[in-house]
C-alpha cells in the first residue's frame, strides 16, 4: 500500500510538473502572435502621439517585424486615464500594447487611482523627445536671457501656453521658474496644435513643444526656438543651446516607449521586446528618428521598470513642489 502511495504521488508530481510546463509554454504553441495586435494610443489623433504610435507601426508592419495585423486605438481622455485603465484591464492578454508617453508618470502621480507602471509589463523605452522653448518670430524675446529678464521684470505677465496643468511643458516652466527667480502666467491648452495656433496668433508670447510639432514653423520663419531641454545639444538642432549650458536648471525630455498589460506569457513579453530591439536597427527608424529630432534611448525589460520607477519618483517631487500633489 505504501508503495502504491509512493508511486501514485510520483504520477501526480510529474503530471503537475508536465502542466505547469505546458502553462508556462502555452503561448509558444500558440504561436504567438496569431491574431491582430490592439496598440492603444492615450490621445486623439494628430498629435505627437498619435503620429509616433502609427509611425512606428507602418515600420513594424512594411518591415515584416511583426508579420499580424496591428491595429492603432484612441482612448483620449483624463491626461491619458482612459487609455491606462482600458489597457490595464487587459491583464495576461498579449494582444495589447499601450504606448508610454510623459502621462504614464504624470496622471498616475497626480491621480493615484489611475492605473500606474506597476500595473503593466515593461517592453521597451525607444526614444526620448526633447522639448524645445519657442517664441513667435516677431517676438521680441531672441533668446532665453531676453525672455527669463522680461519674466523678471513684469512677474506673471508673459503668458506661457501648455496642453494641461502637470503636462511636461507645465513642469518645464516651472523648473526655469525655479532656477531663474521668474515667474510666467501659465496658459492651459487642449492640445499641442492650439498652442502653436495661440503662439502664431500672438495669443500667447512662449510655448514648450517636442521639437516635429515646431520644426515646420520655424523652416517657414513663423517661429524661433530659444533653446532645448535636453541635458545636451540635439543632433538636428546644433546650433540651439540647451538650457542646461545657459545655467538654467530644466531639463525635462519626453520618453517615448511601451508597454503590455500585467502579467503577459514570458515568451510574449520576450518576443515584443525582440521585435521593438529589430525596429531600432532598421534604416527606417534611424531616419525617423533623424527627420523628428529624437534622442537614442533603448532601455528594455526590467531595466525599463527601473526607469519608470526612478522617473515617477522624481516626477513626484516637482509636482508636490507645484502643489499638485499632497506631501505625504
Amino acid at each position: 500500500m505504501k508503495r502504491f502511495i509512493c508511486t501514485l504521488l510520483g504520477i501526480l508530481s510529474g503530471m503537475f510538473a508536465l502542466g505547469s510546463m505546458m502553462d508556462a509554454d502555452s503561448s509558444a504553441q500558440t504561436g504567438y502572435p496569431n491574431k491582430p495586435i490592439e496598440y492603444v494610443v492615450q490621445a486623439s489623433a494628430g498629435g505627437s502621439s498619435d503620429a509616433f504610435v502609427r509611425s512606428i507601426v507602418l515600420i513594424l508592419q512594411k518591415e515584416k517585424i511583426i508579420s499580424v495585423p496591428m491595429v492603432i486605438i484612441n482612448k483620449a481622455g483624463g491626461s491619458g486615464a482612459v487609455a491606462y485603465a482600458y489597457t490595464a484591464q487587459k491583464a495576461g492578454n498579449p494582444y495589447y500594447l499601450q504606448n508610454t508617453p510623459a502621462n504614464f508618470i504624470t496622471t498616475p502621480v497626480q491621480k493615484p487611482k489611475v492605473p500606474g507602471y506597476r500595473e503593466f509589463t515593461p517592453i521597451a523605452r525607444m526614444a526620448m523627445d526633447e522639448n524645445v522653448i519657442a517664441v513667435n518670430a516677431g517676438s521680441p524675446y531672441k533668446s532665453m536671457t531676453d525672455l527669463v529678464g522680461a519674466a523678471k521684470q513684469t512677474p506673471k505677465e508673459i503668458r506661457f501656453g501648455g496642453t494641461s496643468v502637470g503636462a511636461p511643458d507645465h513642469l518645464t516652466m516651472y523648473l526655469i521658474q525655479r532656477s531663474t527667480h521668474c515667474q510666467f502666467n501659465y496658459i492651459s491648452f487642449t492640445g499641442e496644435n492650439e498652442v502653436i495656433a495661440a503662439l502664431l496668433g500672438g495669443h500667447i508670447e512662449v510655448g514648450c513643444f517636442n521639437p516635429r510639432m515646431v520644426l515646420g514653423h520655424v523652416e517657414a520663419k513663423k517661429m524661433r526656438i530659444l533653446a532645448t531641454a535636453s541635458e545636451k545639444r540635439l543632433a538636428g538642432l546644433s546650433n540651439i543651446p540647451t538650457m542646461v549650458e545657459l545655467g538654467i536648471q530644466a531639463a525635462m525630455s519626453v520618453q517615448r516607449g511601451v508597454v503590455a498589460p500585467k502579467g503577459i506569457p514570458g515568451d510574449a513579453k520576450k518576443y515584443l521586446i525582440g521585435a521593438f530591439r529589430k525596429l531600432t536597427q532598421t534604416a527606417a527608424w534611424k531616419k525617423y528618428m533623424e527627420e523628428n529630432v529624437l534622442s537614442e534611448a533603448w532601455v528594455e525589460g526590467d531595466e525599463y521598470y527601473k526607469y519608470l520607477a526612478s522617473e515617477t519618483e522624481k516626477t513626484r517631487v516637482i509636482m508636490t513642489d507645484l502643489g499638485l500633489v499632497k506631501k505625504e
